[in-house]
C-alpha cells in the first residue's frame, strides 16, 4: 500500500493555496467544503476565485510564492501552471514538514486527492495511485449508484442514534449464489447488519461482503429452524441490532422463511423481505 488512507480534519485550520487559476479554483471549492481557511497566493486570481475572497475563510495574497508563507499552515496545495514554482512550494512544505499535493504531479507531494462520494453521513474516497483513472471513474459510478439506493436506510441510521426501537431482520434470498448477482438492496442491508446468520450453502463471496466487524452465525438448511436460532434472533431484535439472514435461493422455498416469520409477528418485531435473482431471470439475461 504505497498510500496510508486518512481523513484530515482541517475545520477553520489555516491552510495555503498556491495558484489562482483554473485548477486552483477546483482545489479551493474542496478546501472550503472542508471548512478550511484559505490562503490563496497568486499574482493574479481567476475571477471566480476573487469573487470567493472574504477576510474571514478567504485570503488573497497577492504575491509569488515565498516559503515563509507557509508559516502556521496544516496543509499546502501547489496548484500553478509552472511547474518549478510548484515543485519550490512542494519542497519547502517537506522541509518544514507539511502535507502538500501538487496537482499536476503527484509524485512531487506526500498526499493525493482521490476521487470521492459524499452521501452524509458516508464519505468514501478512492484512489488508484494514477494507475487506472478508468477503473476509479467505473469504481465511482457503481458506489454513487449503491448510495443513492440506500438513502433511506441512512436516513433511518440517523434516526436510530435520536429514537430507540427494535430492530429489523432482512430475510435475503441469495438466488443463483452469484455474488455479482445480489441486488443493490440485499447488497445494503447486508453490510448494514450486525449480526449474519448464513446456511451453509452460501457461497462466501456473498457472507464476506458483510462488514469485517460483524458477528457470523452458520445455520443448518432443514425443515425446522434450530431450537435456539429464533429465542436469539428475537433477543437481538429487541436489542436494536439488524440482523441479515442469508438463504440460498428463495428466502421461502429453501430457507424457513416463513417459520421464521410468523415467530417475529408474534411479538410486532420488523422484517423485510428481499428476494434474489432467479436462476430463470439469470438465464434470461444471457
Amino acid at each position: 500500500m504505497k498510500y496510508l488512507p486518512l481523513f484530515l480534519d482541517i475545520r477553520q485550520q489555516p491552510c495555503l493555496l498556491v495558484g489562482g487559476g483554473q485548477v486552483a479554483k477546483r482545489r479551493l471549492e474542496w478546501l472550503r467544503n472542508a471548512k478550511a481557511t484559505v490562503t490563496v497566493v497568486a499574482p493574479e486570481l481567476h475571477p471566480d476565485i476573487l469573487a470567493q475572497v472574504d477576510d474571514r475563510s478567504v485570503f488573497w495574497v497577492r504575491d509569488i510564492f515565498r516559503p515563509e508563507q507557509m508559516k502556521g499552515c496544516t496543509l499546502v496545495i501547489c496548484a500553478t501552471n509552472d511547474a518549478a514554482v510548484n515543485r519550490a512550494a512542494a519542497q519547502a512544505a517537506h522541509e518544514r514538514q507539511l502535507p502538500v499535493n501538487v496537482v499536476d504531479d503527484p509524485e512531487q507531494g506526500n498526499i493525493i486527492v482521490p476521487a470521492v462520494i459524499e452521501r452524509d453521513p458516508v464519505v468514501v474516497a478512492i484512489i488508484s495511485g494514477g494507475a487506472s483513472p478508468v477503473l476509479v471513474r467505473w469504481l465511482r459510478n457503481r458506489i454513487e449508484s449503491l448510495l443513492s439506493s440506500v438513502a433511506n436506510l441512512l436516513s433511518d441510521s440517523n434516526a436510530d442514534t435520536l429514537v430507540p426501537h427494535s430492530g429489523t431482520l432482512f430475510l435475503i434470498g441469495t438466488g443463483t449464489g452469484d455474488a455479482d448477482l445480489l441486488t443493490l438492496r440485499a447488497l445494503a442491508c447486508l453490510q448494514q447488519a450486525d449480526l449474519v446468520f448464513c446456511d451453509g450453502n452460501i457461497a462466501a463471496e456473498i457472507s464476506n461482503l458483510a462488514r469485517i466487524d460483524t458477528e457470523q452465525i452458520s445455520i443448518i438448511i432443514g425443515h425446522e429452524i434450530q431450537t435456539d436460532t429464533i429465542p436469539l434472533v428475537i433477543e437481538r431484535l429487541h436489542q436494536g441490532k439488524k440482523i441479515a439472514w442469508l438463504v440460498a435461493g428463495d428466502a421461502f422455498s429453501y430457507g424457513n422463511g416463513t417459520e421464521l416469520i410468523e415467530s417475529l409477528s408474534k411479538f410486532g418485531l420488523k422484517y423485510e423481505i428481499i428476494p434474489g435473482v432467479t436462476t430463470q431471470l439469470a438465464g434470461n439475461s444471457l
